[in-house]
């Protein structure tokens, strides 16, 4: 962990400018000792570390200082290189790229393939926006649409944009909430990025709370109909499968409105053993959806 952070304090110092402690400190979400720890790092392993006192002093690499290829095995080397190739599709500058390839003098082999674009038209200009707003720390504001139907405007300082589950995500601090939350890019409408700027708030936790409910603890028994689906689903540690080919999934979710419309998907491949409530809801939902084809 140390390492890889290291070399991307190495990478932020490479681009040329003066950093303070604190600047750099908060780019790679640590606090100064560890900074300063890391630094002296570098330069035991002969990074020329420059680092000036004074009002407008601060911490840069000597000049003329040049990444020599060796710092990286040929093997790191094509993992870096393939790791950009495979976001070309979501970052399209290609000038890293392009001076790594040139730095190391060699093009990889491009054997990773990554594709975040869904079926339909995709979220890349809601990314591609907020990513502007992280970088310049500008305040955003739009309609969101939560689990439970609900449909709001917020306002919230954006973090970070956050992939898990195959769907992307923003984190930040929204204001209407008080606390750190995540949305899903999909349930964004109407983005605007404001004219306010906004410090960045410390102790951006690693899981931040979603606009969802508490989590349920579920257990739930599928048709082996259902077997591709289940598989593509959940967690191969949350599923046993039985004597009699069914499969039975024991996993937390958070609840909502989503988790039902999630287990209607599968008809009468499914069955919920608990929570008892769910099954009531479903139930329910059920004789709705039977008397509407009346």
């Amino acid at each position: 962990m140390a390492k890889n952070r290291q070399f991307e304090l190495l990478c932020l110092l490479l681009e040329g400018k003066m950093w303070t402690a604190p600047e750099l400190a908060e780019r790679l979400e640590v606090s100064g000792r560890t900074i300063y720890r890391d630094l002296d790092a570098l330069s035991a392993a002969g990074i020329p570390v420059y680092a000036q006192r004074g009002r407008f002093g601060g911490i840069r690499l000597l000049e003329g200082f040049q990444l020599e290829r060796t710092l990286l095995t040929p093997e790191q080397q094509e993992e870096v290189l393939a790791a950009l190739q495979a976001m070309t599709g979501l970052l399209p500058d290609q000038g890293a790229l392009g001076r790594l390839s040139a730095l190391f003098r060699r093009e990889g082999t491009n054997w990773l393939e990554m594709d975040f674009t869904g079926w339909g038209e995709g979220t890349a200009p809601v990314f591609a926006t907020l990513k502007e707003a992280i970088l310049s720390r500008q305040v955003v504001s739009f309609t969101y649409h939560n689990s439970a139907g609900e449909r709001s405007c917020r306002q919230v300082e954006p973090m970070r944009l956050r992939c898990k589950g195959g769907s992307w995500y923003l984190r930040g601090w929204c204001r209407m909430r008080e606390d750190f939350r995540l949305f899903r890019l999909t349930r964004i409408e109407d983005l605007t990025v404001t004219e306010e700027t906004f410090i960045p708030r410390q102790g951006l936790p690693e899981e931040v709370d979603t606009e969802t409910d508490h989590p349920v603890a579920l257990r739930l028994r599928f048709a082996p109909s259902a077997a591709y689906r289940v598989h593509d689903a959940f967690a191969p540690s949350a599923v046993t499968a039985q004597p009699d080919g069914s499969y039975l999934v024991e996993q937390t979710y958070p609840a909502g409105e989503w988790i039902r419309s999630f287990l209607l998907s599968f008809g009468d491949q499914v069955e919920v053993l608990a929570p008892e409530e769910l099954r009531t809801e479903l139930r329910e939902e059920g004789k709705k959806i039977a008397a509407r084809y009346k």
